[in-house]
């Protein structure tokens, strides 16, 4: 579990794929690790991130339509989807991601005044 808080700080992440071998097996967040270090009978010394982690993860594949991704995250509320093929982790995509393609989607569009 150190280890994955440490993985966050160095690359700035709030989201880290779980896998055993080739096969991704869970996603633990930030919020994931925080809840479970707050846990009364937690010792954080001794847990593996098995312990925090969010299982299954919802996986996609590089080709997986952008809208569908959105859609299922919005749907299930998920922070983020683990992009993989073939049990390969290519990535990961974010809520931030969605909301940085919604800002670049609409920066060209002209917005309507709100309604009086």
């Amino acid at each position: 579990m150190a280890r994955a808080f440490a993985l966050m700080q160095e690359y700035a992440v709030r989201h880290l794929p779980v896998v055993q071998g080739e096969e991704v097996v869970g996603i633990v967040s930030d919020r994931d690790l925080h809840t479970y270090r707050s846990l009364r009978n937690a010792d954080p010394a001794r847990a593996t991130i098995v312990d925090a982690m969010t299982s299954p993860a919802y996986v996609v594949g590089p080709e997986t339509p952008l809208a569908e991704v959105a859609r299922v995250m919005a749907d299930r509320k998920f922070g983020a989807a683990i992009v993989a093929r073939g049990g390969r982790v290519l990535g990961m995509f974010t809520t931030t991601d969605a909301l940085c393609e919604l800002a670049r989607l609409l920066e060209g569009h002209s917005i309507p005044p709100p309604l009086a």
